[in-house]
């Protein structure tokens, strides 16, 4: 938690420029030179002695979950990353299987939050543009663990992130409304405010729902019928291309469409 807490303060040391920018701000670049850096340095303070041989191999993983320096943009591959180097700490030991709980509910949720302060302050293009698994454009293991989160939850039901009020309320203690949060603020709501169609908003917020559902059952461990999981696929896709658009929208609302940008 200390080192994410680190990588969160330098943030300050690197403000965004203020000039207009074409693709995602150029201050990400220097943020990222620093990280590279102090990655090491970081690590030492993190890494009893014993494990700091270590450091060399596992470095690379912890530097590129952050996003791509060159492309100034981020995607659930960069997520994946950051969940490798968290194995790698459990294959050298400092991490235990007891630790798992901890390390989703607490470390994890720690660099969700980490990453979507970078992607708003940095203006952060997406790395893959319709949204890996037709969920958004950034994050995929949030709807996944957040699903398991909430498998035995006595009262929260998957038709529950269709209420804007209950995803407020328990975004901050479920991932998966966490989630659906960020992209209420990152696309949706931005979208109602240049006008985009109620229709469209309520299709987007279903196929949260529709996933929800999914992801649940298949975390109690469900077998469903192979024609369904071709229609849930199908919905996927169509709908992801649905928030896709909402969220180029969204885009070009807060910095330009990509023909008229500096």
């Amino acid at each position: 938690m200390a080192l994410l807490d680190t990588l969160d303060s330098w943030i300050e040391l690197v403000p965004p420029k203020s000039d207009p920018q074409r693709y995602g701000n150029l201050a990400f670049r220097d943020y990222i030179k620093l990280f590279e850096q102090r990655a090491n340095e970081v690590l030492e303070q993190l890494l009893p002695s014993t494990l700091h041989p270590a450091i060399q191999e596992i470095s690379p993983y912890l530097t590129q979950s952050m996003g791509h320096g060159t492309r100034i943009d981020y995607g659930s591959g960069h997520e994946l990353s950051f969940v490798v180097w968290l194995c790698c700490l459990e294959m050298i030991g400092f991490l235990q299987y007891s630790d798992h709980p901890a390390v989703v509910l607490r470390v994890f949720v720690r660099y969700l939050e980490l990453v979507r302060k970078l992607q708003r302050t940095y203006q952060l293009e997406p790395a893959g543009s319709h949204g890996v698994w037709g969920l958004d454009d950034y994050q995929f293991l949030p709807y996944l663990w957040g699903s398991a989160q909430l498998r035995d939850h006595a009262r929260l039901k998957p038709i529950a992130v269709m209420d804007a009020q209950q995803v407020e309320d328990y975004a901050p203690d479920y991932m998966y409304f966490g989630a659906i949060q960020s992209i209420h603020q990152v696309c949706v709501c931005v979208c109602a405010r240049r006008g985009a169609d109620m229709d469209s908003r309520r299709r987007t917020l279903f196929f949260f729902f529709f996933f929800f559902f999914l992801t649940v059952e298949l975390n109690r461990g469900a077998v469903l019928p192979f024609p369904f999981l071709l229609l849930a696929l199908r919905q996927s896709v169509d709908l992801s291309m649905n928030i896709h658009q909402c969220c180029s929208r969204s885009q070009e609302c807060l910095i330009g469409p990509r023909s008229t940008r500096a």
